[in-house]
């Protein structure tokens, strides 16, 4: 009788390890089994904690989303703020671009006054979705994002991000494209310029419905366009400031 059991109970935990399996590869949690946490499923990748590294993380996303051939696209199944020790690197190509979309969650990607939240490098191509990007801080240029790369960035909020020269929310020198964003107190040194954006050098900048407001900069207090192409469609600029 003993035998019998023991090779039942083999035979049922074999089924059980085979089902965890079939269920993380579909990307699926399979209920009532602890510990397991699928991270990615045909190109669609789930960030379930906010921790800065590790599994589960939006760094480890990315780092797996940069493996990829294809589209990939990173989502969110958590709230919350995410406090960064390093930029948020990005150098994907054309085949494979990357999408981090936080539709239905709040989610605050924070440079903990020390950092570049993003920094987009050239030949990438992302789009970031529904994120709050705040306290970003560098001694050059972008504050809270630095774009080489093709970027979009819809439904966003910059915020509080500072650079000690130019583009305090923005540093971009390749394409950009902002949608539905609300830049805000976003700042440059007292010789800087482009307090929220920085498009400079070939630069190709287009912005819709955006809002600028209480952006601080030597110059250019909202956006400083240099030797570059701006596009601004149906966007409001209030109290922004320039210093000299």
């Amino acid at each position: 009788m003993f035998h019998r059991f023991t090779t039942s109970f083999t035979a049922k935990r074999f089924v059980l390890i085979i089902a965890s399996i079939l269920f993380a590869i579909s990307g699926l949690a399979l209920p009532g089994l602890s510990g397991v946490h699928p991270a990615y499923a045909n190109n669609g990748i789930v960030v379930w904690n906010t921790n800065d590294t590790g599994s589960g993380s939006l760094r480890q996303a990315i780092s797996l989303a940069l493996g990829y051939t294809g589209a990939t696209t990173i989502s969110f199944s958590v709230n919350g703020t995410i406090t960064l020790g390093s930029s948020l690197v990005i150098n994907s190509t054309s085949s494979n671009p990357i999408t981090i979309d936080a539709t239905g969650y709040s989610v605050v990607i924070d440079g903990n006054y020390s950092v570049v939240p993003f920094n987009i490098q050239l030949g990438a191509v992302v789009t970031l979705n529904g994120l709050t990007i705040t306290h970003g801080n560098t001694s050059t240029i972008g504050g809270g994002v630095l774009n080489g790369g093709t970027l979009t960035i819809t439904n966003s909020v910059l915020s509080y991000n500072s650079a000690a020269f130019d583009g305090g929310g923005i540093g971009n020198s390749y394409l950009l494209t902002l949608s539905g964003d609300f830049l805000n107190g976003n700042s440059t040194g007292t010789g800087g310029s482009g307090g929220a954006i920085l498009n400079e050098y070939g630069g190709v900048l287009t912005m819709n419905s955006c809002v600028l407001y209480n952006n601080t900069a030597g110059n250019g207090a909202a956006i400083n366009d240099y030797r570059a192409t701006t596009t601004i469609n149906d966007s409001t600029f209030h109290n922004n400031h320039a210093t000299r």
